[in-house]
This record gives C-alpha cells, sequence and structure tokens, in this order.
C-alpha cells in the first residue's frame, strides 16, 4: 500500500513538473516598463500557438495598448464595467489570419486580475487584438449573464500575467478620452490618448 502510494505522489508530481515545462514565457517592453507573462499552451493551444506566431512574424513589435476601460470613463455602459487594457499589431505589419475560438469552458483560464485574453468582433474573427485584465472581468467567460442568449461564447484567454503588473495599472491609468466624438461615444473615451508603445514582445 504504501509503494502504491508512493507511485501515486511521484505520477502527481511528474505531471506537474510536465504542465511547469510546457508554459511558454514572455515579456511585453513597453515604454511603460515591462510586463512578463505565462502562457498556457495545454490549456489554450490554438490561442496560444497564435499570440506566438504573431511575436515571431514581428506584428507587435511598434504596435501600442491604445484603450483603458476603468470606472470613470465606462460609466454610461448598462453592463458592469470592464476594467482592462487593450492592444495589438503595428498597423504597418499585416494581419495573419483569424483562429478557432477557444473559451474559457475549454481552457478553464477565467478572466481575472492579470489574465491575457483575445479581443474580437464575432467568435472566431480573433487575431492579433489582446487584452490585459485588471481586477474580476469574469463577465467575459463563457456562458456569462453579461450578454444575451446565443451570444454567451466569451473571450479566449491563455496565459496571465507573472510581473509587471504596476506597468499595466499604471498604462490603464493613461489619460483617455480625446477621440470621443460625444458623451454617447462610450470606446471614444477609453482610448489613450497618447497610445503606449509596444517596442517587442520577447519569447523567454
Amino acid at each position: 500500500m504504501r509503494s502504491f502510494i508512493i507511485f501515486l505522489l511521484t505520477l502527481m508530481m511528474v505531471q506537474g513538473a510536465n504542465a511547469a515545462a510546457n508554459i511558454i514565457n514572455v515579456t511585453i517592453e513597453t515604454d511603460k516598463g515591462n510586463i512578463s507573462l505565462e502562457l498556457y499552451p495545454e490549456q489554450a493551444p490554438i490561442t496560444v500557438e497564435n499570440f506566438i506566431q504573431n511575436i515571431k512574424a514581428g506584428l507587435y513589435k511598434g504596435g501600442h495598448f491604445y484603450r483603458a476601460s476603468r470606472l470613470d470613463n465606462n460609466q454610461a455602459r448598462k453592463r458592469k464595467i470592464l476594467t482592462l487594457i487593450q492592444g495589438g499589431r503595428n498597423e504597418q505589419v499585416p494581419e495573419r489570419p483569424a483562429i478557432a475560438h477557444e473559451t474559457t469552458k475549454q481552457t478553464g483560464i477565467s478572466h481575472l486580475n492579470g489574465v491575457i485574453s483575445m479581443a474580437r468582433d464575432e467568435p472566431g474573427t480573433a487575431t492579433s487584438e489582446f487584452f490585459i485584465c485588471v481586477g474580476d472581468n469574469s463577465g467575459l467567460d463563457f456562458g456569462s449573464t453579461r450578454y444575451p442568449e446565443g451570444q454567451r461564447q466569451g473571450y479566449a484567454s491563455f496565459g496571465r500575467v507573472t510581473s509587471g503588473m504596476d506597468v499595466v495599472v499604471n498604462i490603464q491609468q493613461q489619460p483617455t478620452g480625446d477621440k470621443a466624438t460625444d458623451d454617447k461615444d462610450w470606446f471614444g473615451h477609453q482610448v489613450i490618448n497618447a497610445p503606449v508603445v509596444i517596442k517587442q514582445i520577447i519569447i523567454k
């Protein structure tokens, strides 16, 4: 019995080590500081592979964090306010094809503080745009009642911040709203006046 327990403990340790070994570490270098993340290819293989290929293709070098959503610039929204920063590719670099949508039901990665996820229009349209959560944004998970029936596929999360959350918060607090066309232009109120430059993203 004792040898069987030791075997199970050893197996669990090996499985844990293998999972850890498959984590991919990346660092987003910005003109406000660096953000380090770990990506989970076992849980979100399609989304992680897309992000890695975007990096290798140079899509993010010279891109920007251009959106900061927070309580003070999102007060007119009827749904729970999102708290996040959003960024994407250098628009001078050609876009890569859209990818299949991996839901949080598949991956088990809820949109909590520090989680990185793909921005999109309809499910299956994500390419290079991404966002990082500041606080609990689990309303973006699969099945959330934040959205009407038939529109609850959620967003595709695939990793989390391991260091540099202070940089994320700093970006989120940058002045916004100069691009707003009127009081009802909720997105314009969230556009950062001086977008934060993504110098590059490095795969560790």
